[in-house]
């Protein structure tokens, strides 16, 4: 398996690491959506994977992390496969805020980015309307504080920014019922970010009922943007999404994604969903329906969480996925859509890395511009000038 496959295959299938001392790498938090439920490995290339430990079908896995003479391999049944790395446990994961909250309450590291969910509980879970793999409605007030302050935010920034472990911030945020779906909440939180530090802030969130929202976001800083409609069968739209189906409408996610292309740079506004959820070819015309707005497909692998509605749902077979992302890869060559817009990012095979299943002949992370502080630099000053420019 070339490292593609290997991360594709931990996704569906989750490692083993009852052997493995985890006290020195960073904590198995499930926060937000509840995505990053498992561990980050570092596999060859540079790949980041959070892969599933704790779910109920890792009893199955053939694969297994192990350590001999102080190295990580991965391993298959009882053959070694891989080499691998675990990333070090932040500081801050065992500092406080001013207020005395644990920093690990307010944001936590994905991969190379710093993560917040921000605004209250998803409008959508206090309607009983939440989608049926999500589990933040189950997060909130355990294992991650629902008020978070400017305040807060900013001392995890400074904490994470001050290690040199954030390559930038991702911001997501449930449902709330306003004209702008969340956009006017994390608005605060986002020029405060941009005024104390030198960062990409990338956001999660519901479409806005009025484009106008879209702009003002890019206006305000914002610097990418994902909408997250996740089921593309209408049928299984409506049953998987309730609320996204009843208070938003599956319509409004693509003219949201439309409009938003024409606003942020290339690449930077994404279209996600869930592989998984639905046939290969809805996932297929998914794909084909967001590249077609401009966006970039970003594909989750299903991840049945403990707790959820779907949490005894099968996950799907890594063989029937690969054609999924090598799919991404082309569909976004073909539409001259840019796929290294950002950097480790462990919870998703991003576009780029479908090279790996591709035919090519290999990917590595080193050649993505965004994966060096060069290439960073660069993409904050295109922001910043394309926002200039448009406003």
């Amino acid at each position: 398996m070339n490292p593609g496959e290997l991360k594709l295959e931990l996704l569906c299938r989750g490692i083993k690491i009852s052997s493995i001392d985890t006290g020195r790498t960073r904590d198995i938090l499930r926060t937000r959506g509840g995505l990053g439920s498992g561990i980050e490995i570092i596999l060859p290339d540079d790949l980041w994977v959070n892969a599933p430990v704790h779910e109920k079908f890792v009893r199955s896995t053939p694969y297994a992390l192990k350590e001999e003479n102080r190295k990580l391999f991965i391993y298959r049944e009882n053959e070694r496969i891989a080499r691998a790395g675990l990333p070090a446990r932040p500081a801050f994961y065992s500092q406080k805020t001013a207020d005395g909250t644990d920093m690990t309450k307010i944001g936590v590291m994905q991969g190379g980015y710093l993560a917040f969910y921000l605004g209250p509980l998803c409008g959508y879970w206090k309607k009983k309307l939440n989608c049926r793999f999500c589990s933040s409605g189950l997060n909130i007030n355990r294992t991650e504080s629902e008020r978070k302050t400017v305040e807060q935010v900013i001392e995890v920034c400074d904490a994470a920014f001050g290690e040199g472990i954030a390559e930038f911030v991702h911001i997501n945020t449930g449902f709330i019922d306003d004209e702008s779906r969340g956009i006017k909440t994390i608005e605060p939180f986002v020029k405060a970010i941009k005024e104390n530090f030198d960062t990409l802030v990338g956001i999660q969130t519901n479409p806005p009922s009025a484009d106008s929202w879209i702009e003002h976001a890019y206006s305000a800083g914002v610097d990418s943007v994902s909408f997250n409609f996740e089921v593309f069968d209408r049928k299984k739209f409506r049953e998987i999404c309730p609320g996204k189906a009843s208070l938003v409408g599956r319509d409004r996610f693509f003219s949201a994604m439309e409009r938003a292309a024409d606003i942020f740079p290339n690449g930077a506004v994404a279209g996600e969903i869930i592989a998984g959820l639905e046939s290969v070819g809805s996932t297929i015309k998914a794909i084909d329906a967001i590249t077609a707005a401009g966006a970039v497909p970003i594909v989750c692998v299903f991840r049945p969480l403990e707790g959820t509605a779907l949490e005894n749902h099968p996950v799907p077979s890594p063989a029937e996925l690969a054609s999924v992302f090598a799919h991404v890869y082309r569909k976004c060559r073909e539409n001259k859509i840019r796929m290294n817009f950002v950097g480790h990012v462990p919870l998703v095979i991003m576009p780029a890395e479908g090279a790996y299943f591709s035919g090519g002949s290999g990917f590595s992370f080193s050649g993505w511009l965004s994966g060096t502080k060069f290439g960073s630099r660069m993409a904050r000053r295109y922001c910043e000038r394309r926002r200039k420019k448009y406003f």
